[in-house]
């Protein structure tokens, strides 16, 4: 009998494609013919999907060199060929290119444009939120970096004579910690879709995880942020509760924090204020405030007992609030047993 097995085809190397295509690609790309930007963003777009999808591919230095280069002179601009590099270069970090670091300053330039709204009418390229989601998925592969390399230099510089407005001087790894720190801290200023928001949110817990040795002071603006925008309405309900969370876990970080016990109080009064102006009103809907309530409860637990000390240091009426808050709670009912509990009464 014969063998009725197909045979197995290996996939194509990326060299390979390279060799067949990469010329036409790259002079399309570095070329950037005004009025062919749709060209050119396809085939940056190309190039991506080579390099990404074959990672493990041993590519030829011609070709990562001519590809970062690509790449460089495309996150400097801000059309259709910047959006084209940052939608596909969503997987790119993950892939361990030989050399792809040097390329971190550019991408970090392009992501701060971005997320702090300095490139415009993009929304006629891409969905706006698709593209401020990319940008923020590039950067939490990027965020441990400086603590990574510390004073490891560059290979090159990624700016150019050609685009001084470029603000990225940068030589180490770490002078680009406070360009990520105002990325992080405009783009949940600015930011207005709820999906984009959570995820910013967890990217900086984690980013401040990984620097709180010597960053505390975004610590306390990641704090301001959160208890502001989840108790005065900025963020939705869905939001607001990811926010809290956040929060709750931030208790971790306290020994390491300045004026710790500051930020605790903070949490602590924004919290309990919030309690109760909103706990006994009978106009809430149960399904849009109870998990909420719920969760600043399970929050305002976290730090209050971070340190067994800290709010036997405040005044009185400090803890006589924060004890009201409590009772508050254990009093609280939904609108439904509100309305239960009067009907019993009449």
């Amino acid at each position: 009998m014969g063998n009725d097995e197909k045979p197995k085809v290996m996939a194509t190397e990326g060299n390979t494609l390279l060799h067949v295509y990469g010329h036409w690609l790259f002079e399309a790309v570095q070329n950037d013919k005004q009025a062919f930007e749709e060209g050119t963003a396809l085939a940056l777009k190309i190039l991506c999907n080579i390099f990404t999808s074959r990672p493990l591919t041993p590519y030829l230095p011609v070709y990562l060199s001519s590809f970062y280069s690509c790449l460089t002179e495309a996150l400097k601009k801000d059309g259709r060929v910047m959006i084209s590099a940052v939608m596909n270069s969503q997987r790119l970090f993950q892939c361990e290119l030989q050399g792809l670091r040097t390329l971190v300053p550019s991408f970090v330039y392009a992501i701060a444009r971005i997320l702090q709204k300095k490139v415009e009418n993009y929304d006629k390229i891409e969905a706006v939120k698709r593209v401020r989601k990319a940008s923020i998925k590039i950067l939490t592969s990027l965020f441990s970096l400086p603590n990574h390399f510390a004073a490891t230099k560059f290979q090159h510089r990624t700016t150019s004579t050609r685009n001084p407005s470029n603000p990225l001087e940068v030589e180490t790894y770490s002078q680009l910690k406070p360009f990520i720190t105002t990325i992080l801290i405009d783009a949940l200023k600015n930011e207005e879709y709820p999906s984009n928001i959570i995820r910013l949110l967890y990217t900086a817990f984690s980013y401040q995880c990984d620097d709180i040795h010597s960053n505390s002071d975004f610590s306390k603006q990641l704090i301001n942020i959160i208890t502001r925008s989840s108790t005065t309405g900025s963020w939705n309900k869905d939001v607001s509760v990811h926010a809290l969370r956040v929060l709750s876990m931030m208790t971790i970080l306290y020994p390491h924090m300045l004026n710790a016990d500051e930020e605790a109080a903070l949490v602590t009064l924004s919290l309990c204020k919030y309690i109760m102006n909103h706990c006994d009103k009978p106009e809430l809907e149960a399904d849009k405030t109870e998990s909420l309530i719920c969760e600043i409860y399970y929050c305002l637990g976290h730090w209050i007992l971070v340190d067994s000390q800290w709010i036997l240091k405040k005044e009185r009426s400090f803890i006589e609030l924060t004890m009201k808050a409590i009772v508050a709670g254990l009093s609280f009912k939904t609108p439904r047993k509100r309305k239960e509990t009067e009907e019993v009464r009449q």
